[in-house]
């Protein structure tokens, strides 16, 4: 996905770039993107995926549905997970 073809998305597309930047700098960072179905949420995080990996940066990516909001901790519950697998991987190689 370009970054030109995001119209009308520039606020949140250096918001983006900066997080990478500062990530790329060593510095931690976490975004939580929300809204309604349909608004571009998928095509910005494709954006900042693409000019992620294109800076040599791994990317650990997790996806909730508004279902289990009602779970508490859920999404850190999923994201813990994730590391630890992720963590398991890297240690294994």
């Amino acid at each position: 996905m370009m970054w030109t073809m995001l119209i009308g998305r520039g606020r949140e597309l250096r918001r983006l770039s900066a997080l990478v930047a500062a990530a790329v700098g060593g510095r931690a960072g976490a975004l939580l993107l929300v809204g309604e179905a349909g608004i571009g949420k998928s095509a910005l995080l494709d954006g900042v995926r693409s000019r992620a990996r294109k800076r040599g940066m791994r990317l650990l990516e997790l996806r909730c549905v508004e279902s289990e909001a009602v779970i508490e901790g859920g999404g850190l519950a999923d994201l813990v997970g994730a590391l630890r697998d992720r963590l398991a991987a890297l240690v294994a190689s």
